[in-house]
């Protein structure tokens, strides 16, 4: 496992709380990633040599997805070589970014190639061209800053018309 966790570039930081990835090519490893009450949603893309689940549910978890904030603790849980970006969000971007209510995803998860207002095939076939987790953060992070998505006017944290102001 190689967990690491990565500065927020100053235009992503009104929707945005962290960065993390984590990655394992061996192929008997397994992964067990408990999950705790902190309060973020977030923006997840993983591949997996076999699929991974939420757990206790057993859901299948998409290869990039939505998930809620966890209220209950879970855990995701894999067998054998893995990856994963995560794009933590602040609370109200999901709402923001994607027009889904963030109340709807507490302790579950939403594939993200259901929601009919986002071109998610192209941006899946970015981050599957390469397995470089640099270059999949910096993928998934143009979305979020400033294509495909309909971004508000004003900044959420402190209300400038500038956005990207930070």
């Amino acid at each position: 496992m190689n967990f690491q966790q990565y500065r927020v570039r100053k235009n992503l930081r009104c929707y945005v709380n962290s960065i993390m990835t984590d990655a394992s090519s061996d192929p008997s490893v397994s992964l067990e990633l408990p999950l705790y009450a902190e309060g973020y949603p977030g923006i997840m893309y993983q591949k997996a040599d076999n699929d991974i689940f939420l757990l206790p549910k057993g859901k299948k978890l998409s290869k990039l997805l939505l998930y809620g904030q966890t209220l209950k603790p879970s855990v995701l849980s894999g067998e054998g070589a893995y990856q994963y970006v995560v794009l933590q969000l602040y609370p109200f971007a999901s709402k923001y970014l994607l027009n889904v209510d963030p109340k709807s995803l507490n302790d579950d998860c939403y594939d993200l190639f259901q929601i009919k207002n986002v071109n998610v095939e192209d941006f899946y076939t970015r981050l599957l061209a390469t397995n470089e987790l640099f270059s999949q953060i910096v993928i998934m992070c143009v979305p979020v800053s400033y294509t495909h998505l309909t971004l508000p006017t004003r900044c959420h944290r402190c209300s400038c018309r500038g956005w990207p102001c930070h």
